[in-house]
Formats: C-alpha cells, sequence, structure tokens
C-alpha cells in the first residue's frame, strides 16, 4: 500500500538513522505476511519494525508495540538474530528495502499483486524466505527487472514544476489526504483537498494512512451490507403492509356477507342441495340473485357466508392491532436505508433511530459519562473504569457480551471495554494493540517497559460470588505484550 519511490526512499533514510549499530534482537510473525523484526541500540532501547508484504497492506515502519502470538509462534529469519544491522537502504530501481548485516541482507521486496516476499541472502544467493521458501532457497537472487519505464512522477513534477519538485524533496511533515474518498498518503498538502491527518513522524503517517484506509474498505464492505439487508427486510416489511390493507377490503365486505346469510336464511326449504344461484327478495323490495355452492345446502351456504363475515371482522381487528406497528416499521426502514446510502462513516450507519428501536425498559446500557473515553479509530471505542467501583460498573452492567476486555495481567489496574459498531467482527490488530497500551497505563505496572495485557471477549468474564468490589475471573484469554502508552487525544 505504501510503496512509492519517494515514500520508500525516506522510510529508509530514517530507518538507517535508527538502526545503524543497532542489535537483532527478536523475529516472528504477527499476522500472514509480516514480520515483526525487534532491535535494540548500544543504549538499549527498543525498535519494533512492522514489514509486511500484504497485497493489500503492504509497507515497512515502526511501531510502538507489536502483539506477539502465544501459540504457534512462527519465528522467521531467527538464525539473524545477535547480527548487529550495519545499514538500512533502498533499491534505487524498485521497491526494495534492504536490512545490511555483517555476512548476509535480508531484503523486503514490496511488490504489488501478491509478488511481494521477504528473502536473505548470503553471497547473492537466498538462505531463508518468508514465502516459497523450498523453491528459493538455494537459488541465485533474481529480482524482477526494473525496466525501462517511463519517467517517474517524481522526474515528470520535477520537470513540470520545480517549485512543487523542491517542496517535496524538503519537506519534513506528513500528511493523510482524502482523495477521492481514499486515504493518501503525501509529503504534501495542496490547495483544496481534505487533510485527515498530519504528523512529523512518517511511520505514524504510514500507520495511520493504512488504518484509515482499512477502515474506509471496511465502513464500504459494511454500507453494501446494510443496504441489502435493509432492502430485503424493507420489501418484507412492505409486503406484510399490502397484505394488511388488503384485509381491509375484505373486513368491508363482512355487513355484506352478513346481509346475503340473513336473506338466505329467510327462504324456505333450507336444505335444500345443488343450486348454484338463487333469487331472495331483499328488504326494500328489490330482487337480489346469490350465487352458491351447489355442493352445500342453503343453510349450508348461509352459515359458510357467517364464518366469512366472523373472519373478516376478526382479522380486521388484528390488522388494527398490527397496522402501526408495521407502518412504524416500514417508516424507520426506510429512513434507515436513506441513512445507510447517505452514510460517510461507520457511525451513520448506526441511525438514532434503531437505539429508540431496540431500546428496553429500564436503565439505558449505552449511556457511560462516568467511563475514561478514548477513541481509537474510526467505530472503535475505548472505555476505562476508574476505580473499583467504576470497574464493576463497566464490566458486569455496561459491557456487552461481544465487546472486547483488558486488563494488566497480574497486577492490580483498570478494566477497559473495547466497543466496535461492528460487534461480530474482532477489531484490527492496531486497535488491539492501542486498547492493550491504555490498559497497561492505567495498571501499578505503568511505569514498566513491557506489560503483558488479557485481552478476551466480555462473554468470558464473570465476578464470583461474594467476590471484592472490581474482582473478576476470566474463562478463556490470550496475553499480548505491549509498552504502556496513551494515545494523543483523551475524550
Amino acid at each position: 500500500m505504501i510503496r512509492h519511490s519517494n515514500t520508500l526512499q525516506r522510510v529508509a533514510n530514517e530507518l538507517n538513522g535508527l538502526l545503524a549499530g543497532a542489535t537483532l534482537v527478536d523475529t516472528y510473525s504477527p499476522e500472514k505476511y509480516a514480520v515483526a523484526l525487534i532491535f535494540s541500540n548500544i543504549h538499549g532501547q527498543l525498535f519494533n519494525v512492522y514489514a509486511s508484504v500484504h497485497p493489500q497492506t503492504g509497507r515497512v515502519s515502526v511501531r510502538r508495540s507489536i502483539g506477539k502470538p502465544r501459540t504457534n509462534l512462527f519465528q522467521p529469519f531467527s538464525d539473524r538474530i545477535g547480527d548487529v544491522c550495519h545499514a538500512v537502504t533502498k533499491h534505487s530501481d524498485d521497491r526494495i528495502i534492504s536490512f545490511w548485516f555483517p555476512s548476509h541482507v535480508l531484503h523486503i521486496l514490496l511488490f504489488g499483486g501478491g509478488t511481494g516476499n521477504m528473502l536473505v541472502t548470503s553471497d547473492g544467493c537466498v538462505v531463508e524466505a518468508l514465502k516459497h521458501r523450498e523453491a528459493l532457497v538455494g537459488q541465485p537472487l533474481h529480482l524482477p527487472p526494473a525496466g525501462k519505464a517511463r519517467p517517474s512522477w517524481y522526474d515528470y513534477v520535477a520537470r513540470t514544476q520545480p517549485n512543487l519538485a523542491d517542496q517535496i524533496e524538503s519537506s519534513t511533515s506528513y500528511f493523510v489526504l482524502d482523495i477521492d474518498g481514499t486515504p493518501t498518503f503525501s509529503v504534501v498538502c495542496p490547495a483544496d483537498v481534505t487533510v485527515l491527518y498530519s504528523t512529523s513522524d512518517i511511520f505514524e503517517a504510514i500507520e495511520r494512512t493504512v488504518a484509515l484506509r482499512l477502515s474506509r474498505q471496511s465502513f464500504d464492505e459494511q454500507r453494501r451490507k446494510t443496504i441489502a439487508d435493509t432492502q430485503k427486510q424493507l420489501a418484507k416489511a412492505e409486503k406484510a403492509l399490502a397484505a394488511l390493507n388488503a384485509v381491509a377490503a375484505q373486513a368491508s365486505k363482512a355487513p355484506q356477507l352478513r346481509r346475503e346469510a340473513d336473506l338466505l336464511m329467510s327462504t324456505p326449504d333450507l336444505h335444500r342441495i345443488g343450486a348454484s344461484d338463487i333469487d331472495v327478495m331483499d328488504t326494500d323490495g328489490t330482487t337480489m340473485q346469490l350465487r352458491l355452492d351447489p355442493r352445500l345446502s342453503l343453510l349450508e351456504n348461509a352459515t359458510a357466508r357467517y364464518h366469512k363475515a366472523k373472519d373478516a371482522d376478526r382479522a380486521h381487528e388484528e390488522r388494527i392491532a398490527r397496522l402501526p406497528i408495521v407502518e412504524r416499521e416500514v417508516a424507520f426502514l426506510r429512513q434507515r436505508l436513506q441513512n445507510a446510502e447517505r452514510a460517510t462513516s461507520l457511525e451513520d450507519l448506526s441511525a438514532p433511530s434503531d437505539a429508540a428501536r431496540t431500546q428496553k425498559s429500564g436503565r439505558n446500557r449505552e449511556a457511560a459519562p462516568v467511563f475514561r473515553q478514548f477513541v481509537l479509530a474510526t467505530g472503535f471505542t475505548l472505555y476505562v473504569g476508574r476505580n473499583a467501583a467504576n470497574n464493576d460498573e463497566l464490566t458486569m452492567r455496561f459491557a456487552k457480551p461481544q465487546d472486547w476486555w483488558f486488563h494488566a495481567r497480574g497486577v492490580q489496574g483498570s478494566h477497559a471495554v473495547l466497543r466496535s459498531v461492528r460487534s461480530n467482527e474482532r477489531p484490527p490488530r492496531h486497535v488491539i494493540e492501542a486498547a492493550a497500551a491504555i490498559a497497561a497505563w492505567y495498571s501499578s505496572a505503568r511505569n514498566s517497559a513491557w506489560v503483558p495485557v488479557i485481552v478476551t471477549q466480555k462473554k468470558w468474564v464473570r465476578k464470583p460470588r461474594k467476590s471484592a468490589v472490581g474482582a473478576v475471573t476470566v474463562e478463556r484469554e490470550e496475553v499480548l505484550l505491549v509498552q504502556p502508552h496513551l494515545p494523543n487525544t483523551i475524550e
């Protein structure tokens, strides 16, 4: 995703300044297509390098913390642990970041379309690979030729807009811009373009770009799903409304059915069978012809009309009770569909009418003005308890079963609950890590370099009988090792 030549050159320069002379102390794969490289400089300061060759989110950056899997730990390039990094460079003609060690080089190939990879080479031959290891190990390193492609975008700008080229070259600020609805990393901020985020830290800008773009993709997917589901529900509700309106037309015939039944009951020979119609004298002296079921007697035809009239009356009564409900449902779904079609964020998809429609009597579980609140990303809010009683309120009353629950492991601290507008999906990794870092900060281990934090869903957290205020037990958990940290803004 972040693969522009100018950006990658800046990334390489920044990494070289941080890691030249640093020792590789750990490696692991936090997720598919990604590797965490943990370096320590001569002062003992740790740098968490996150490298991803994912077709959509490929990039190299430095993070404050990177979650380490507790089970099925995969440690690529572990043979390189203990080696000193001499330099970090970018390939002059391609999207490759290289980490240079005494006897080998780690190349991160940021090619798009699923062709990215990470390779370790020694004397020009591949000795380790993240992907396609069997086919690559032992083979000479062959990179796809850069070719004689058209001049780069930067060369074009330098030739046509030299002032802009100078601005790009000298810029020390980084922006996330809204370009046609897509969050885009940039080193300049053109006029009349919406700025989503700005910083002087290139890695922070890269991670924020990826996070916002993934949120945008998630929103687009959720919006399509919401529109499709609402259209299906609306069609069903409108069909029910049409059926109720048809009942109204049938109910209007009840008086006529009773009148016809009364006239039939006034005729002689009520047990006669076989007639398909009959002429009867109405109360005003006029003659009325009634159609009959020839299989039934006149009495049975009259009785059938009485039953139809009674059924029509009963249906009309049910219609009177149901009609307002169905009409409100149709109006609600039409409004919801309109909101979804106009929505520009995940919050917009949760129309205010949703809460009013589903809110139960009694205490409103959505209200939480007493908790600390952090908006970690679009659609994700973290609530943090302030004391033991507040923790009880947060976990046992406010939290929903599908919310995510955090607590520093083995020490005293605040409970933290992460809520998403999409409760049926696991939050992205960077949101989980940010929430865990906040939970670590609000614990007695705040001053530790690394803190283990429990991550689980609220449904696996319970309060034992007669336990102390704020005390809970966790039935299932995973543990994330993070550095205690607060975001820049608190709501």
